[in-house]
């Protein structure tokens, strides 16, 4: 199920070539440069994607983690998406579970918005860290 949205998908976006072949029903999706949306069959659970939205910046990032936690709370700044970090730590990851049996229009609806959140997060985490930069004056 989750091939057949995602071949419709490859088509609609034009990516060159075709669906590469899935390794434990994980498939790797390249929607624009610096943006891959990992896509995993869990089977009648549904579907998992995930993404890095940003490397986790060097130094004091509490301001930015007590964002992120706010976003998470009640899904509101991230469309239901949940942003955490990967198992080492360096990435800023945004996840989302999407219903088994969706038809395309709402799985492509969901891609959508959660590419928009991901940019959303990006800029977000960049505009904190240039603020954690300036001088107090």
């Amino acid at each position: 199920m989750l091939k057949d949205l995602l071949v419709k998908l490859w088509q609609e976006l034009d990516i060159p070539g075709s669906l590469p072949k899935s390794r434990d029903s994980v498939y790797i999706v390249p929607i624009e440069e610096g943006l891959e949306i990992v896509c995993k069959d869990l089977g009648r659970e549904g579907y998992q994607l995930f993404t890095s939205v940003v490397r986790v910046p060097e130094g004091n990032c509490e301001e930015l983690f007590i964002s992120l936690m706010h976003a998470n709370l009640f899904g509101e700044a991230t469309g239901g998406a949940v942003l955490g970090m990967d198992y080492e730590g360096e990435d800023i990851i945004l996840s989302q579970k999407v219903s088994y049996g969706c038809s395309y229009k709402e799985f492509e609806y969901v891609i959508e918005d959660f590419c928009n959140w991901v940019e959303f997060w990006r800029e977000e985490a960049l505009e904190q860290v240039k603020q954690r930069a300036k001088p107090f004056l």
